[in-house]
């Protein structure tokens, strides 16, 4: 069996498209919030970019709740192990990125049920 029969391509788009966000949460954090981890910011800014990003995701590409939570999850990984400030956090970082992400898989949810209420 080819992987394309076992994976679609919107899991593929929302995984990547997660993946991004994760990453770029990271990445900007600096810039936006004068922090080097986006988690020690003010209060909304970690978990609010988080739910607005999975919300996107989900508007967009409907149902792929697994695609992005595994898509954050793993761009924030990546943030973690390619950014140069972020080194030493690894083990312990994907750990809490994990849990973080939650609030990704629940923005998820409400974009998949704000899409469904719209197209009905």
């Amino acid at each position: 069996m080819m992987l394309q029969q076992i994976i679609s391509r919107a899991a593929i788009q929302a995984f990547l498209a997660a993946a991004a966000l994760g990453f770029v949460v990271w990445l900007a954090a600096p810039w936006l919030v004068d922090r080097r981890e986006p988690w020690d910011a003010d209060w909304p800014f970690y978990s609010a970019s988080l739910v607005l990003g999975g919300t996107a995701v989900t508007w967009w590409l409907p149902k792929q709740f697994t695609a992005t939570y595994v898509g954050v999850w793993l761009g924030q990984i990546a943030a973690l192990a390619l950014l140069p400030a972020h080194t030493g956090w690894l083990p312990l970082g994907a750990i809490t990125t994990g849990v973080g992400s939650l609030f990704a898989l629940c923005g998820a949810l409400l974009g998949n049920r704000l899409r469904r209420f719209s197209c009905e």
